[in-house]
């Protein structure tokens, strides 16, 4: 093209010279990833800010991102009105009371469907799940689920995927950036399902994993968390990590004061004759009717763990499944004439009594016993 022919004069083409933006390379997967760091520390640095502070850190913010004031503006708000991670996040209650026992052995049923395993395994795990519901009102401690196996193929994806499903707001993930989730601890206080964490543990150079392991590894006191430096300001900032975890892996290779905070069940390979329904790892009607079940027997009862004292964890909760033997369980609500009470020991006995709830007051439930033999 013949500026010159064309009518184009210098002047003309000094306008557009000093017009035109300066050239940007493409942007690489890496650089894409620090570019999304860089634009959540910013509006998390801005969203901690006040008066003349904020406005300055929103004009530069602006700058930087190259939109308008009211596009940031707009991303905050959309930041603190976040959409659920999930479709299933979403429960609504059931209509009528739920009755624990009933609820619990359905839990039950449904494990034993698609996982070959031991009674007390799917006793334990089912229990574990409704108490991941009354987890943030009524837990002092947070004993984390561990499944694990001596070897690959037990089961364990399975089993850890179902209770996935079960759990409130829980967030399936092994491979997560440091952004994500710390900003995903921010939005939505979830709960962790973290399949295969032995290869969380081994990757000693892999800094994303480390913030994850941090994140397992922390919370079991209520009121505790990880502290990190966020912003230009490098202000620290507490993030909550006291949420419900589950973990799974092959063996036990946890640090010692880790795996002291676990209740533990283990898995075996099923033999050729053992059959079960595969699980198709995805939502359907039966668990969201039991999450929806699961949400309106924690509504109904959170009272009376949190009115009875309930101390889970330490001494008044200490679960350790190890084939062949059940060492201990004890669940227990302190002071409470209609507690609830699981005892399993390897003696003789396993007993369940749930308290249930009517239209008017707090009842406690037949109690229900099933015997086996060790």
């Amino acid at each position: 093209m013949n500026w010159a022919n064309t009518g184009g004069t210098r002047e003309a083409l000094d306008a557009l010279i000093t017009e035109a933006q300066d050239w940007k390379a493409p942007p690489t997967k890496e650089g894409e990833q620090q570019a999304a760091t860089r634009e959540d520390e910013l509006l998390a640095a801005l969203d901690r800010a006040q008066g003349l502070d904020r406005a300055r850190k929103r004009k530069e913010a602006a700058k930087i991102l190259g939109v308008t004031g009211p596009e940031i503006d707009a991303e905050l708000r959309a930041r603190h009105e976040a959409a659920p991670l999930y479709g299933h996040w979403i429960v609504e209650p059931w209509p009528d009371p739920v009755e624990g026992d009933s609820l619990l052995r359905d839990l039950i049923r449904r494990i034993h469907r698609h996982v070959v395993c031991v009674p007390e395994v799917s006793l334990t795990s089912a229990l574990w799940v409704l108490f991941s519901w009354v987890h943030d009102e009524a837990a002092v401690h947070s004993p984390m689920l561990l499944v694990t196996s001596a070897e690959a193929e037990c089961g364990k994806t399975t089993l850890l995927n179902l209770v996935s499903y079960w759990m409130p707001r829980a967030i399936a993930s092994v491979e997560i950036s440091r952004a994500a989730l710390f900003r995903a601890i921010k939005l939505w206080s979830p709960s962790f399902a973290i399949d295969e964490f032995d290869d969380v543990l081994k990757a000693t150079g892999d800094s994303e994993k480390a913030e994850l392991r941090s994140v397992i590894n922390s919370g079991h006191t209520r009121g505790s968390g990880v502290l990190r430096c966020v912003g230009d300001e490098k202000t620290p900032e507490l993030f909550p990590t006291f949420a419900p975890k589950a973990l799974g892996m092959v063996g036990r290779k946890l640090p010692v004061t880790t795996l002291g905070r676990c209740i533990v069940v283990e898995l075996r390979r099923r033999a050729k004759d053992e059959r079960i329904d595969e699980f198709a790892h995805k939502d359907d009607s039966e668990l969201e009717s039991q999450r929806s079940r699961l949400l309106r027997w924690s509504m109904d009862n959170v009272d009376a763990f949190t009115t009875g004292g309930l101390i889970i964890g330490g001494c008044c909760l200490q679960l350790r499944i190890s084939a062949p033997v059940l060492r201990i369980l004890v669940i227990r609500l302190a002071s409470l004439p209609s507690s609830l009470r699981v005892h399993l020991t390897p003696a003789a006995s396993a007993s369940v009594c749930w308290p249930t709830s009517s239209a008017s007051s707090m009842k406690t439930s037949a109690r229900r016993s099933c015997r086996r033999r060790w």
